[in-house]
């Protein structure tokens, strides 16, 4: 769907929005938001958004590609918006579930960050530990694609289902 701004807005309401039903971040979401004052952006389509900023007077036009009914996020595409097509983020493949944001590095590129934990929970049927490890650190982590290469986040509630240290104290 095609989204653009009326010219008096409220932009954190936008942003609220945005972040609500496309899970995008705080400097995500207002990236975007600026980016709709330049020209009309295409966003997935998600029927919660359109029905949201619509009472925000914003211009909702559906596109030819938008599915009918509700619209569950692709969040390769959530990504990809967030950072503009000129950047070509890099996935790795069959993981898109484990999926947690965009990491911003020193130099400006973006990359896709991964939970680690949740790879191995996804490779572990049928494997040791040790043979999820090992396929892990050779195969996904020790694949270098280039500058914009994937990273895997060990959460802080992974460091202590691991026993790296044991129990992270004050976390849900």
């Amino acid at each position: 769907m095609l989204i653009s701004p009326p010219n008096d807005f409220r932009v954190m309401d936008a942003i609220k929005c945005i972040r609500y039903h496309i899970g995008l971040s705080l400097v995500d979401g207002k990236a975007l938001v600026d980016r709709t004052k330049m020209t009309p952006q295409s966003v997935p389509w998600n029927k919660g958004l359109a029905d949201e900023l619509s009472e925000l007077g914003w211009a909702v036009t559906r596109e030819a590609s938008d599915p009918d009914g509700e619209f569950t996020p692709n969040v390769r595409e959530l990504l990809q918006t967030a950072v503009g097509d000129d950047i070509p983020l890099v996935f790795a493949d069959g993981f898109d579930d484990c999926i947690i944001g965009l990491v911003e590095r020193f130099d400006g590129k973006p990359a896709v960050a991964y939970d680690r934990q949740r790879i191995f929970d996804k490779l572990m049927p049928g494997s040791t530990y040790e043979e999820v490890v090992e396929h892990f650190e050779y195969n996904i982590l020790g694949a270098w694609v280039g500058d914009y290469t994937p990273v895997y986040i060990r959460t802080l509630r992974s460091l202590g289902e691991e026993g790296d240290g044991g129990a992270v104290v004050g976390l849900p």
